[in-house]
């Protein structure tokens, strides 16, 4: 008896365990009480089995409405794919990415209030009808949002009936990006009756016919290869074939050319915005947007043209509200002033690389004098120098931003009526001082954002006010003040934080008179105190000076090339002289027979050294300064610096040559000296036989410039 019962317990258990495995194997359709604690569970029944390596959908909670499958491998699916979730509410599925490249007819059956469904990134390709009879399965579904994008479908992978399965859904948005599709049969949406939303965008295709969509709403065509705009009517008689289209997407093409607008207003009676960035437009041509009626919003921007011709009331409109323009490079003339004649309802402005410096403040008033209802004005990359006096009459203004121009100043009066402005963009500017009657106090207190970064502020006393100001007003300055606020003078702060920069009011605000008197005094006897100390320090700056006062009562002229004595002046120092003679001297008097003038060799006795140099300076074409640390230390030389230094800056760069010997320590390195190094390009000399080479190259390169 006991070993009977030891078998036929035995026998069970191997049918159990062997139960098991056949389970497991076609795709765990294990019964559970409990959902698997496989997934992670949100609130307001999402699921989410993302990524986990799944070939099976595990148990799920009894109110799971939105559950991501995607980036799992179940290659196939059918009925019995989804067993689990058989009865549960799910409205939202996402199985993208699954290597799905099989779908039985029966697959989403067992899913009837599937709302949206994400089957993008799979590999429907290897039949042309598995779509098809996958899609059919959803005909009783409540299916209103299908994607089926990054399937590589290529430009005869979608039948004609693909779709006729889902005639009887209420499918309201169909998206088919990213699928190399070149060609879309004018038939293949016609079933889908409700369909309000078609995205296409990011495939092949040049040509574009639509049959049987009248509610279709949004066309979204970007990243195409479209070279003009479609068009959606047929001819003889016209039918139009999208009557309620609203919104079209056509970035990102190949469109240079947007017809004549005539038949625009038959065709797209409804169309309420137009995008059209990224395009090669050419010409905007007359009254071009006038036809359409209902447009609202026309986005214009990153033209991607050199030459763009914009002619006369070319946004002529009663309808627009808001126009993006931008172009590559173009440069508004007085001609095209009336450009936004016409459009009366236009409340939003924005203009990207249109150049507008060549336009007086007269000119721009007569160019915005038509829209001054603009609630919002966007300028940016314009050359503008200044904020256009007509800025103060847009009296409904919210908004606006002038980023990235040349505007340093404005006059008092110019926000003074600007009672509803609450965002202002003026970074990348070239502001240097903010002051109490830079903004009305009224801006102040109403303002939300006023961004002023990369400007190049002076850390001085002139911006006590703004300082204090923005330490009480960080949040409306948008970015971190100070710190991300740069001085840009003085020069001992160039660069710095505005931190760095903290005066307090007696810094900025002056003395009392008796307070004047002991500085003044005390300033006295500390220039009796310093005096000779300045005079032995700066003496060869005194020098300089005293030349310079001379060459301005002389009337310095620059030579005519057959006036100069010399070829060029050689500064350099004593301790660098053997380099001199055995170098430069030998390569370009003694091979390319240039005159060099050496003050050893060539100054004349009974003159001044310093008379001597700045003379031969004169007479030669060119300066050549051989830089080392021995000739940084040198008094003489500092001087010569100080005056090939004014050559520089009387004739150009082409007067001056550096030779770089050897590198300069910091503790010997001047103002001047580091001016000339930071600004201008030097030739370096080296022992190695190329570098040698290649500095008699740029040598003579020089000389002969």
């Amino acid at each position: 008896m006991i070993n009977s019962l030891h078998i036929v317990i035995g026998l069970r258990s191997i049918l159990v365990f062997k139960a098991v495995l056949i389970s497991i194997g076609r795709g765990a359709q294990i019964q559970r009480d409990c959902p698997d604690d496989i997934c992670n569970y949100g609130s307001h029944g999402h699921v989410s089995c993302r990524g986990l390596g799944l070939d099976y959908i595990p148990r799920l909670p009894n109110d799971t409405e939105v559950l991501d499958l995607s980036d799992n491998i179940f290659n196939s699916l059918n009925n019995i794919t989804f067993q689990n979730i058989s009865g549960l509410p799910i409205r939202d599925l996402s199985l993208s990415n699954c290597n799905i490249s099989e779908i039985e007819e029966d697959s989403f059956t067992s899913l009837p209030l599937i709302e949206t469904l994400d089957l993008s990134r799979n590999t429907f390709t290897s039949n042309s009808s598995i779509l098809k009879i996958g899609l059919a399965s959803l005909n009783r579904s409540k299916i209103k949002t299908l994607n089926l994008s990054s399937q590589a479908l290529g430009s005869m992978s979608l039948r004609l009936d693909t779709f006729d399965g889902l005639s009887g859904t209420l499918l309201e948005t169909l998206i088919l990006r990213d699928g190399y599709l070149e060609k879309i049969e004018e038939d293949i949406f016609s079933k889908l009756k409700y369909l309000t939303t078609l995205d296409v965008s990011n495939n092949n295709i040049r040509d574009i016919k639509l049959k049987g969509l009248r509610n279709l709403t949004t066309l979204v065509m970007n990243k195409n290869r479209l070279y003009k705009i479609p068009r959606f009517c047929k001819k003889r008689p016209i039918i139009n074939l999208v009557p309620n289209l609203k919104y079209l997407f056509l970035s990102n093409n190949h469109i240079s050319d947007l017809r004549k607008p005539a038949r625009y207003g038959t065709c797209l009676p409804q169309l309420k915005k137009l995008y059209l960035t990224f395009n090669p437009i050419g010409v905007i041509h007359a009254e071009q947007f006038l036809p359409l009626k209902s447009l609202e919003v026309l986005d214009l921007d990153f033209m991607l043209v050199l030459g763009l011709s914009i002619e006369r009331h070319a946004f002529s409109s009663s309808s627009l509200k808001m126009i993006r323009l931008g172009a590559f490079k173009h440069i508004v003339t007085d001609q095209q002033l009336n450009m936004f004649e016409n459009c009366s309802s236009l409340q939003k402005l924005e203009m990207t690389n249109i150049k507008l410096n060549k336009l007086s403040d007269k000119d721009m008033r007569k160019l915005f004098r038509p829209i001054l209802n603009l609630t919002l004005l966007a300028i940016r990359y314009a050359f503008l120098s200044y904020v256009p006096s007509i800025v103060s009459e847009m009296r409904n203004l919210e908004r606006l931003s002038l980023y990235n121009n040349y505007i340093s100043h404005w006059t008092p009066d110019t926000f003074q009526s600007l009672t509803k402005l609450i965002y202002i963009n003026l970074k990348g500017n070239r502001i240097t001082v903010v002051n109490e009657t830079s903004f009305p106090k009224t801006i102040l207190s109403q303002i939300e954002k006023l961004i002023l970064i990369y400007n190049p502020f002076s850390c001085t006393c002139d911006n006590y006010w703004f300082i204090n100001w923005a330490k009480k007003n960080r949040e409306k300055l948008l970015n971190n003040f100070p710190d991300t606020f740069k001085c840009y003078s003085p020069p001992n702060l160039n660069d710095r934080p505005m931190s760095w920069y903290n005066p307090n009011y007696l810094e900025c605000r002056g003395l009392q008179p008796y307070e004047t008197a002991i500085v003044v005094a005390g300033t006295i006897l500390l220039v009796f105190l310093t005096a000779g100390l300045l005079y032995i320090r700066y003496r060869w700056h005194l020098r300089y000076y005293i030349y310079l006062l001379r060459s301005k009562k002389e009337k310095y002229q620059i030579l005519h090339s057959d006036e100069f004595k010399y070829d060029a002046f050689v500064a350099y120092t004593s301790d660098d002289r053997s380099w001199v003679i055995s170098n430069l001297m030998a390569v370009l008097e003694g091979q390319h027979n240039f005159s060099l003038c050496l003050h050893e060799r060539d100054f004349l006795p009974g003159k001044t050294i310093i008379d001597q140099i700045s003379t031969t300076i004169k007479h030669s074409r060119k300066v050549i300064l051989v830089l080392s640390n021995n000739f940084a230390k040198s008094q003489w030389c500092q001087y010569e610096i100080l005056l090939a230094q004014h050559r520089f800056l009387e004739e150009g760069g082409n007067s001056l040559i550096l030779i770089l010997l050897d590198e300069i320590k910091g503790k010997y390195m001047t103002n001047c000296l580091g001016m000339l190094l930071r600004t201008m390009t030097y030739i370096t000399w080296t022992d190695n036989a190329e570098g040698k080479k290649l500095f008699w190259h740029k040598m003579i390169l020089s000389m002969n410039s």
